[in-house]
């Protein structure tokens, strides 16, 4: 069994769709919302779901965590994984109990420990990245290049949320 499943496509909410950047790094593929979103689980400021939407998806990686879980929840599919991946959100984060009931769901934690602190893992996460890469399958997007001199600048830039990839800061 493979360590992950190479990503086919990637699925944004409405804020995030709009974007510039994204159609022309391809990174949205049939964009979909589930079922009706109430006031709990939109963006205060646009009025727009908040996370990753789809309709009947095995695998859903949520960064936010939240009370928005409970929605991602009703989205996924029957035996589907809710892997939260971070907690941007400031409030507590409720097991969805009742969808999980109903659709035997999975919900985990996941950092990137669970593979470079384990000797049988790292080194089979490491050889997936690099064949990826070398086969041109694995394409790190840089959004902007900073020098370290101009690291505030960088720094501003990244709390502006305009990048779409990696922002990098050269060292001389």
């Amino acid at each position: 069994m493979p360590l992950v499943k190479p990503i086919k496509r990637i699925v944004v909410g409405a804020k995030v769709l709009r974007h510039p950047k994204l159609p022309s790094n391809g990174a949205v593929e049939h964009p979909t919302k589930c079922g009706t979103i109430d006031r709990a689980g939109m963006d205060a400021e646009t009025n727009d779901p908040a996370g990753v939407l789809i309709h009947d998806h095995q695998d859903l990686f949520d960064p936010v965590a939240g009370s928005f879980i409970e929605t991602l929840a009703e989205c996924a599919a029957r035996n589907a994984a809710i892997i939260e991946y971070g907690w941007l959100s400031a409030d507590p984060t409720p097991f969805p109990l009742f969808s999980a009931f109903q659709k035997a769901l999975t919900v985990r934690g996941y950092t990137l420990h669970e593979f470079v602190t384990d000797p049988v893992l790292r080194p089979k996460a490491e050889r997936f990245v690099y064949d990826h890469l070398e086969q041109g399958e694995l394409k790190p997007k840089i959004d902007r290049t900073f020098p370290l001199a101009q690291i505030i600048e960088a720094h501003r830039y990244l709390e502006s949320n305009q990048q779409v990839g990696k922002v990098v800061v050269t060292v001389p």
